[in-house]
């Protein structure tokens, strides 16, 4: 089973993400680094990079990385979850929501960000995230844009 992590530094108004998948105990086969990643420096003065951390020292690697480069963190075990940003938006129209996918449960969490909420399209239907599967919601939220007439960004935010 493949394991997954998202690593968030955060200090001075920067903010570096890092996300680690590891199938094994040794280093993480799959990194990726965004946001500010160069502005947070490890002791001796390189980047903070977690690409040859050990699953098992993962953890507390973080912990110590991120004291050491005086940032605030959070650690996410992101194994099992599937998580999507969407967004739409058209004449009059703009709604995001984050929809949530955890283990084998068919049915997401979905919530709109900070200060958000959700609404319904313009022809008045809420979109049934219940009625469908992570697989399927990408196809399915860009039809019910089109029907509408609305522009449609979706973002992996776990790929």
């Amino acid at each position: 089973m493949k394991h997954k992590f998202r690593i968030k530094l955060t200090g001075e108004g920067r903010s570096a993400t890092h996300v680690l998948e590891y199938a094994s105990e040794e280093k993480a086969e799959r990194v990726r680094e965004s946001g500010d990643v160069g502005s947070f420096r490890d002791p001796e003065g390189g980047p903070v990079s977690f690409a040859g951390v050990r699953l098992g020292d993962l953890p507390r690697v973080v912990e110590e990385t991120a004291r050491e480069c005086g940032a605030d963190h959070t650690f996410e075990d992101l194994t099992g979850k599937r998580e999507f940003q969407i967004k739409l938006s058209g004449d009059d129209f703009n709604a995001e929501y984050l929809v949530n996918y955890i283990g084998d449960d068919p049915i997401p969490s979905v919530t709109a960000p900070p200060g958000g909420h959700l609404q319904a399209l313009p022809d008045g239907t809420n979109i049934s995230f219940d009625k469908v599967n992570a697989t399927e919601l990408q196809s399915f939220v860009a039809s019910m844009a089109e029907s509408n007439g609305l522009n449609f960004e979706f973002v992996d935010l776990h790929d």
